[in-house]
């Protein structure tokens, strides 16, 4: 079985430096501006762990905006889009008898596989979830 996507808080060194990679790469970083920007930088340089709770209101409000700006990653994606497909078949299969089918809504790699098909299949031959 997958493990689950690891977000680590941004109100540490290694979430924050998480989530600015990512902004980066998403081009989201951009959109802030140049104070906000500077404040998460300040703070990656100068804390381990926010402990001031002004700072951490600020942190989070960018945090709350940077996560707003970027697209989900593909396995974030593919978990969201899979989850619901595996609650349906698992209902069919233990309509059909398959006493096991519950145990298939905890297999995170069940739920990748069905979300990445389910992506990857072009949108003219898609049902409706």
């Amino acid at each position: 079985m997958a493990s689950v996507p690891f977000d680590p808080s941004p109100l540490t060194r290694d979430g924050l430096e998480l989530l600015r990679r990512r902004a980066l790469r998403s081009k989201a970083w951009f959109r802030l501006d140049r104070v906000e920007r500077a404040i998460v930088d300040l703070t990656i340089k100068a804390v381990d762990k926010v402990r001031s709770s002004a700072l951490a209101r600020m942190i989070l409000g960018i945090a709350d905006k940077l996560r707003r700006w970027m697209r989900p990653s593909l396995k974030e994606a593919a978990l969201s889009a899979g989850r619901p497909l595996a609650e349906k078949l698992a209902c069919v299969a233990e309509a059909w008898g398959n006493r096991e089918a519950k145990e298939w809504l905890k297999d995170t790699g069940f739920i990748l596989y069905l979300g990445i098909s389910w992506l990857n299949t072009p949108k003219a031959l898609r049902c409706p979830t």
